[in-house]
């Protein structure tokens, strides 16, 4: 089964095409195909929505192998890579929020510079949280 986390990305919707022709971009430049795709990565998400008052994009993955730098074998490097995408949507033009959250208490990540609003609450209440800032 592997260790898990869930992750949640918020960018602006307004970014949708821009990001998805970045993750385009990142599978050719990483020769990333098949299931280790950004495309996939995103399809799988749990949640991919836009919140009510139409500024953003949110995906929401639950319990997913969302893999460390550290993992050695290449199935696990290009999963890693197709994750890795997201903490560089900087690169890209993007501002996002990425957040983290592990199995283990006090095993968590908070990135990005969009300023959105999503913290550690529950995912179920972040549509609410990124609507009202």
């Amino acid at each position: 089964m592997g260790y898990r986390s869930d992750v949640v990305v918020v960018f602006e919707a307004k970014d949708t095409d821009k990001l998805l022709k970045a993750a385009k971009d990142w599978d050719k430049k990483y020769n990333l195909g098949g299931h280790f795709t950004v495309e996939n990565l995103i399809d799988d998400a749990d949640k991919n929505m836009i919140s009510k008052d139409k500024k953003y994009h949110l995906l929401v993955w639950n319990s997913i192998e969302w893999y460390a730098a550290s993992i050695a074998d290449i199935t696990g490097e290009k999963i890693h890579k197709n994750q890795e995408f997201f903490e560089s949507l900087n690169d890209y033009g993007i501002k996002y929020d990425l957040v983290r959250i592990g199995e283990e208490m006090g095993d968590s990540v908070i990135l990005g510079n969009l300023g959105s609003g999503v913290t550690l609450m529950t995912y179920e209440n972040e549509m609410t949280a990124i609507s009202a800032s």
